[in-house]
């Protein structure tokens, strides 16, 4: 005889297995947005301060020019071989001072200059300027004298077709020693004689 069972139900569910062994990682996914910049930090120390680096060459060194300027002058006529004033002191001519030792004191004569200054002077530059054309074949010569030595220092020669002239050269005069201008007519000149401003540096 056969019997035919009923099904049978469900049993109860097993406990739980071990964990399996990790799968492998997956690929990146892609890059996200970039976020917000953050503030700036704060400053940070100063360094300390570099070697000093070395010293460049020396400029060529500039042209040297004296600065002062003296003028002398004579609003009357001027005979040959007499000085003409310094400017400020009275615009006229008379005989040539007699020489003067270096460094003495000399009472007042306005055609003497000096004593020049304690480092001596370079006398450059003159420039002559009259009132008169000598005429053909005669001039006036004007001169810058060492009233100390009785040397000429600087001097020009203003020729016919002319009433000035000009020396840019240049003589180095003595300290303490003094100065005069002299004018000298050379082959009577015609007018004879001329009034003059006569300037220079030292």
């Amino acid at each position: 005889m056969e019997f035919v069972g009923r099904p049978a139900g469900t049993g109860p569910t097993g406990p739980t297995g071990g964990t399996g062994p990790t799968g492998p990682t997956g690929g990146s996914g892609p890059t996200g947005a970039t976020g917000a910049t953050g503030a700036t930090g704060a400053t940070g120390a100063t360094g300390a301060t570099g070697a000093t680096g070395a010293t460049g060459a020396t400029g060529a060194t500039g042209p040297t020019t004296q600065a002062a300027v003296i003028l002398f002058q004579s609003d009357a006529d001027v005979t040959t071989g007499d000085c003409i004033n310094i400017a400020w002191l009275g615009l006229n001519q008379g005989a040539c001072p007699a020489a003067t030792t270096a460094d003495t004191y000399v009472a007042n004569n306005a055609s003497l200059f000096g004593p020049l200054p304690a480092s001596g002077a370079s006398v450059s530059n003159l420039e002559a300027v009259g009132n008169q054309d000598p005429g053909a074949g005669k001039s006036y010569t004007v001169e810058v004298i060492d009233n100390t030595t009785g040397s000429t220092v600087l001097s020009c020669s203003v020729t016919a077709g002319t009433k000035k002239c000009t020396n840019t050269g240049s003589a180095a005069v003595t300290a303490g020693h003094f100065l005069e201008v002299k004018i000298t007519n050379v082959g009577s000149p015609t007018p004879m004689n001329a009034r003059w401003r006569v300037s220079f540096r030292y």
